[in-house]
């Protein structure tokens, strides 16, 4: 802990009375101790609850230096990261599948989970700010998560996969296809390594694994797909 119970005592009182606050003179690679030490603090006064402590870097590869800080000095906090557009707006080029898809993933989990069980801290850079973003509704309606032992309908999902730019294919091999065959939804999400199965009985997800688009093996078994 960098700061003093009583500093972090009243860092935590001005900003629960909405006073803005400055902290100085912290070295580069204490940066990430200071928000552990900031979030800590929120989150066991209750304040604002669930804590949420926002941290905008100057670009991409500062926030990439602060978000590993904070996993090293305080593992158990919960970060949340949302990347800038690796393009400028209205450009001919498209913003990478992979980042697009870091972003809605960030959003869709600040508009689903209302935290509570540990601190949070949310890290982007000036230029993902000053991006704009699609609206909270929107968001929650196209955003989709899932876990072994929920009931879903495989109409539903391969309606969301063909209105979210889904090639339905025979095969998943490449991003952005999906197959559906019997009870087996197979999908290749943008900005993950490997595809994932989703195997039903029914309309109940008994489980959700990766596999090799090559050899189309299953290998590992998840918890859940967001």
């Amino acid at each position: 802990m960098l700061l003093a119970p009583l500093v972090l005592d009243g860092l935590a009182h001005a900003l629960e009375a909405g006073q803005p606050v400055r902290i100085g003179d912290a070295p580069d690679g204490a940066i990430g101790a200071v928000l552990a030490d900031i979030a800590r603090a929120r989150f066991e006064k209750g304040v604002d609850a669930p804590a949420l402590v926002t941290f905008i870097a100057r670009d991409g590869l500062r926030q990439a230096e602060v978000q590993g800080a904070l996993a090293a000095f305080e593992p158990a906090i919960e970060v949340l990261s949302l990347p800038a557009w690796d393009c400028q707006p209205y450009d001919r080029s498209s913003p990478n599948a992979g980042i697009l898809a870091r972003r809605m993933a960030c959003l869709a989990k600040l508009v689903r989970s209302r935290g509570g069980a540990r601190p949070r801290v949310l890290i982007t850079s000036v230029n993902a700010a000053l991006q704009k973003l699609p609206p909270r509704e929107f968001t929650a309606r196209q955003s989709f998560a899932a876990a072994p032992g929920n009931a879903i309908d495989l109409n539903d999902i391969a309606r969301w996969l063909d209105v979210n730019g889904y090639q339905r294919s025979s095969t998943v091999r490449d991003m952005g296809e999906y197959a559906i065959r019997g009870g087996i939804v197979d999908l290749f999400p943008p900005g993950f390594t490997d595809p994932v199965r989703l195997d039903f009985f029914g309309d109940t997800l008994e489980s959700i694994r990766s596999f090799d688009p090559e050899t189309q093996r299953s290998s590992a078994q998840l918890r859940a797909l967001e």
